[in-house]
């Protein structure tokens, strides 16, 4: 008797399996998808738009804080000089410096520098000593 042939084509038998072609996946449009595409598109342009006002108002915000900050200051500036304006020897200063007035018995002295010595007229001369 002969052993049977375990390498046969008969012991060792494949099944054939059917090779249909498979079907591609293709959209279709539909009115349904298109109205959900223009829904979403209307959506993100929306988004968008707010999204651009609040980074605008942001930089306003912040352009709007330093001038607030700036004025601050010079008000704090502006209150100082009310309060010096008040006293009495901010008065006499301004008298002295910006007027050139003088207390009675006072001399006036004015420092002369080199190249800016100013030669007075005569009658400049006769009114500084009237004074």
């Amino acid at each position: 008797m002969e052993a049977p042939n375990l390498y046969s084509q008969e012991t060792y038998r494949v099944p054939e399996v059917s090779r249909t072609p498979k079907k591609r996946w293709r959209f279709r449009w539909k009115p349904g998808s298109i109205i959900l595409l223009a829904v979403l598109g209307y959506v993100m342009f929306s988004f968008g738009q707010v999204y651009y006002q609040i980074h605008r108002l942001t930089l306003q915000k912040e352009e709007l804080k330093q001038q607030l900050n700036q004025l601050k200051v010079e008000n704090g500036n502006l209150h100082e000089k009310a309060y010096l304006v008040q006293t009495d020897a901010y008065i006499e200063r301004l008298a002295r410096e910006d007027f050139g007035m003088v207390k009675p018995g006072e001399t006036v002295m004015v420092p002369a520098y080199p190249g800016e010595v100013k030669v007075l007229k005569e009658t400049e001369r006769n009114a500084d000593i009237r004074d």
